[in-house]
């Protein structure tokens, strides 16, 4: 939709999800990532969609993104870590990815 705001798509995008249809929410939260102005918090939204999708490494790349971000506030810095965490764990447990998910569990405790 050309005319929406990044937050109307965004709004519309989180009810389609919550009401469990992630396929509707995909392409609403990839249309409001063109415009948005905080890229990070769609990057967030998008990588629960991939997740409850089992696209693993696909939410992991999103919820880095979500933490890139330099003005992440700290809770949503804390969910994308545990986040982040949990998606290495459901990849697979290598060392290098429990070592990755443990120090992202870890500083997730950090923030308040």
């Amino acid at each position: 939709p050309a005319d929406e705001s990044p937050e109307e798509l965004i709004r519309k995008a989180n009810a389609a999800f919550y009401a469990g249809d992630s396929e509707a929410a995909d392409p609403l939260y990839a249309a409001a990532a063109e415009r948005t102005g905080d890229p990070g918090l769609v990057a967030f939204n998008r990588a629960a969609v991939l997740f409850q999708k089992g696209d693993f490494r696909e939410a992991e790349l999103a919820y880095l993104r979500t933490l890139d971000d330099a003005a992440i506030p700290d809770e949503r810095r804390a969910k994308a870590l545990f986040n982040r965490g949990v998606c290495l764990l459901k990849r697979d447990r290598s060392t290098g990815n429990l070592r990755t998910a443990i120090a992202c569990f870890d500083l997730a405790l950090t923030l308040e």
